[in-house]
Parts: C-alpha cells; sequence; structure tokens
C-alpha cells in the first residue's frame, strides 16, 4: 500500500499540528514500509496558481490506489482538486477552522494580504486568512467577503461560515443559504476524506456533529507524550508562570491578562511564548490590554522561541496556564504535566476529558475565578505542593508516541 504524505515547508513548526503530523507520519513510515514524502514551498494563506498547478503534478504522479496522508487544512485548500483523485485521502484532523479565530473580547483582524479587514456581508464574521486570499481573487478582479473564487474544479464561495460548493448564481453572489442547506469548506473536504484520523473523543464527536461524519471512517489518535525532564520546583522567591502557543484569537491570552489583573500579588511573571505574526491585530490590542493593567513588566510576550530558550524557560516554570477557546487536545497542558508543572486552565474542548483528574479547570466565562486559583497556588505552600504532585502522579500513566501511534496505523490497516 503506497503511502505518500504532502505538507508545505510554511507550516508553521513549532506548534502540536506539526509535532503530532511528524509523529504520525514517522510511525507510518516504519509500520508500513516506507513515507513518500511531497512538498512544496508556501502553502500559506492560500496557494497562488503557480503552487497549485505545482501541487496537481505531483498529485498527478500519485497512483491509482495509494494513500495520500495530509493536515484537513491542506484538505480544505485542495478539495476542488482533490476530488478527482483516484487515490484515497486520508486527513489529519487537529480542528476546526471556525474556531482557529476565536472569540476573544478584543477588537480583531485577521492578517493576509491586504483583504482581510473586512467582514462577511451576511453574517459579520471577521474573514480568516485562508478566506481572505481566496475572497481577493474573484471572478472578473473583483473582491469581497462574499465573491467567487476560481479554482481548476470551478468557481468557490467564501466566506467558510456558509459556502457553497455548488456553482453561485449569476454575478457571483451567495444567496447566503445557511446550515445543512450548503456545505462549509471544511464539510466538502472532510466527506471526500475515506479516513480521518483526530486527536480525540471530543474531535471526534465534534467531526460527527458539525459534518455529519460517518464514525466509521474516523480514527482516533491522541497524542503521545516524550519523555521530559522535571522543572524545578519552587522554593520560595518570584513565581514564573508560562503559557505556550501563538498568539492568536482561539487562545484566548486576554481572558489571563484580565485574570493577572486581578492578583494581588507582585511577586510573579507570566511569559508567553508563541508565533505573534498571524493575527498582528489581535497582538496589539492585547499588548495594548496588558499595558492598560500596568502589567507590561511582569507578562511579557516572548513570541515564537527556539527549542534551548524555550527549555530553558520550561526549566524554571512554576504554574502553567491555559485559557483557549477550543483545544483538540492541548499538547502544551500534556508537556506541562510531563514535567512535573501545576496547571490551571479553562475546560476548552478535549482538555477536560482527559487532563481534568490533573489540572485544576476554571469556568471559562469566570475571570475572577481564575485569578483565584492562581492566588491560592501561590499563597498556600501546602496547595501548590498538592497539585505539583496529582500531576507527577498522572503522567506516570500518559501513553508514548509510540503506543498511541501504533492504534492509528493499526486503525489505518483495517481502513484503507
Amino acid at each position: 500500500m503506497p503511502i505518500h504524505h504532502f505538507y508545505s515547508t510554511d507550516y508553521e513548526q513549532k506548534t502540536g499540528g506539526w509535532i503530532y503530523n511528524r509523529h504520525l507520519i514517522a510511525w507510518l513510515d516504519r509500520l508500513l514500509g516506507g513515507v513518500r514524502e511531497m512538498t512544496v514551498p508556501v502553502c500559506f494563506p492560500a496557494p497562488d496558481a503557480a503552487v497549485m498547478a505545482e501541487i496537481e503534478t505531483l498529485f498527478d504522479g500519485i497512483e491509482p490506489g495509494a494513500v495520500l496522508v495530509m493536515d484537513h487544512i491542506y484538505g480544505c485548500m485542495l478539495w476542488p482538486i482533490l476530488q478527482r483523485r483516484p487515490f484515497r485521502l486520508v486527513l489529519i484532523y487537529h480542528h476546526s477552522m471556525m474556531e482557529e479565530r476565536g472569540a476573544g473580547q478584543l477588537p480583531l483582524s485577521p492578517i493576509g494580504t491586504g483583504v482581510l479587514n473586512v467582514e462577511c456581508e451576511e453574517c459579520a464574521h471577521p474573514i480568516s486568512p485562508l478566506e481572505g486570499e481566496m475572497s481577493g481573487r474573484t471572478e472578473g478582479g473583483g473582491s469581497g467577503a462574499n465573491a467567487a473564487f476560481e479554482t481548476p474544479a470551478g468557481p468557490l464561495l467564501t466566506p467558510l461560515c456558509h459556502l457553497s460548493v455548488t456553482s453561485p448564481p449569476q454575478g457571483g453572489r451567495s444567496e447566503g443559504v445557511r446550515g445543512t442547506e450548503h456545505s462549509s469548506i471544511e464539510h466538502s473536504a472532510l466527506q471526500l476524506a475515506d479516513a480521518i484520523i483526530v486527536t480525540s473523543d471530543e474531535s471526534r464527536d465534534y467531526v460527527t456533529s458539525h459534518y455529519g461524519i460517518a464514525e466509521q471512517k474516523i480514527i482516533i489518535g491522541k497524542p503521545g507524550n516524550d519523555p521530559a525532564p522535571q522543572s524545578r520546583a519552587h522554593d520560595g522567591g518570584p513565581w514564573h508562570m508560562l503559557s505556550v502557543g501563538a498568539v492568536i484569537p482561539r487562545k484566548r491570552y486576554e481572558f489571563l491578562v484580565e485574570a493577572f489583573a486581578k492578583v494581588e500579588r507582585s511577586d510573579w511573571s507570566l511569559t508567553i511564548a508563541g508565533n505573534p505574526d498571524r493575527y498582528p491585530d489581535y497582538v496589539a490590542s492585547l499588548q495594548n490590554l496588558i499595558e492598560t493593567h500596568d502589567l507590561a513588566n511582569r507578562i511579557t510576550l516572548a513570541g515564537e522561541l527556539p527549542t534551548e530558550a524555550l527549555e530553558t524557560l520550561w526549566a524554571k516554570t512554576h504554574l502553567y496556564v491555559a485559557s483557549s477557546l477550543y483545544e483538540g487536545y492541548g499538547m502544551a497542558i500534556s508537556e506541562a504535566i510531563c514535567r512535573g508543572v501545576p496547571v490551571i486552565s479553562t475546560p476548552s474542548g478535549a482538555v477536560a476529558s482527559w487532563a481534568g483528574e490533573a489540572a485544576t479547570l476554571v469556568d471559562a466565562d469566570d475571570v475572577g475565578e481564575m485569578a483565584r486559583q492562581i492566588t491560592a497556588v501561590m499563597a498556600d505552600p501546602a496547595t501548590y505542593e498538592t497539585a505539583r504532585e496529582k500531576v507527577l502522579r498522572f503522567a506516570v500513566a500518559l501513553p508514548s508516541w509510540e503506543e498511541n501511534m501504533a492504534r492509528v496505523g493499526e486503525g489505518l490497516r483495517q481502513l484503507v
């Protein structure tokens, strides 16, 4: 069974998605006798005509009946050409692109190619980077949030919130029919797949309930865990807090800023380590909020750190905090647990189901409770030690990558 893996070299690599995909492909390479990599240099925010032509040439070389594995983001970009292919398609689904834009309380303006500071004309949601790029390439050179994007398979309507996979009416305008009457890009891509790998039970439930995908073609492959050195326990002195992840609306860092603004202590610092380039307006608003609360000397947006620098940061971290709107799994939380770092987090999708026994979970709408839980850990050594012992006990039972990827490999053999 020949297996091919498609990706672009501009896929952001300091992410849980990239780490998961590389572990998966490495395991499939060992288990099934070789995975053939196929890459293009650029796909984000969306492939241009030259890249699409290059991808089509790559796909033309895949033999009928072979298997092509790719992140579902690529499936959404490429479904017009994927639907005409004779090979079998496996998509790796981390979370919906609709969740990626988040619902933060700060004014947001996703980045892109100069056409993204727009809202959908029908439901006023902000246009994502992928949608914005598509919206900027329209039939007849027009533009706009609801214009048609010409693909090799025909016109594609945007935005994702109510995108039709059928041709648009004369003039390229959608009639605004939503929900089950019109499918989203994600629905179209996922329906094309012969198998979909998801990272949690919650992601499986999301895919089946939102897109009507049959459970039989879904494989649950939870992330594994690499051995990691334990972070130093707090033994007096300032508290070092950490949150890891791209600075994007879905991560809701403004929730953390508001919570720390209510912490009536000054012996702490919070480092937010993650790519700040994807939503610059959101980052600017977040920085402004930090300054408004006079926390610039205690909350640092450190950007995306090299591995060595992040390792140094983990080593001195006493408490990990997270406030995501949604997580398909929550790999940074898993890493914190493996390092013996107590975790305070919002439930955020899959996190509540697998980490609930190890982490302290706070209502996603209760900033005050987040502040109280953070304060409680700092104020009482016994509370801190109990939380640390809890994550250390839990970490022992977390499965390795080898264990979890073996289940995915077996599921793929049965499905394809």
